[in-house]
């Protein structure tokens, strides 16, 4: 059986998941969803809806191009994301790496080695 799943961007548009649907999974993604978990996973369980919120995605890239396109786009997540990459720095120019640091940090993104990565990732970038 295929599960729903649904990302709420605010509080607001949370409980109008929880009013409309049942048995989904719905996704806190918000500056302040860390506050609504409790209250909201209670309403959750009146409705057969499982609420969940986590604070970081980890993400498996899997070459230097995609982290390089990806991380010039918007960022839709408040999470911090720990980008898990796949390949070799050695091969990028020191001036485009300084560029992907820095777009990095500005995200509050980081860079980690793909020998790093605690289990699985909820994302992989290819």
């Amino acid at each position: 059986m295929t599960v729903n799943h649904f990302i709420a961007r605010s509080k607001t548009a949370a409980v109008r998941y929880l009013r409309r649907h049942r048995g989904i999974v719905l996704e806190l993604d918000y500056a302040s969803a860390w506050r609504d978990t409790a209250e909201l996973g209670r309403l959750g369980l009146e409705c057969d809806v499982r609420v969940v919120s986590r604070g970081v995605d980890n993400i498996v890239v899997t070459s230097f191009s995609v982290l390089e396109m990806r991380l010039r786009r918007t960022k839709l997540t408040y999470r911090q994301r720990n980008l898990f990459c796949c390949f070799t720095w050695n091969s990028v120019p020191n001036e485009i790496l300084s560029n992907i640091m820095h777009l990095a940090s500005i995200n509050g993104d980081r860079l980690l080695n793909i020998e790093q990565l605690p289990g699985s990732p909820n994302e992989t970038w290819d």
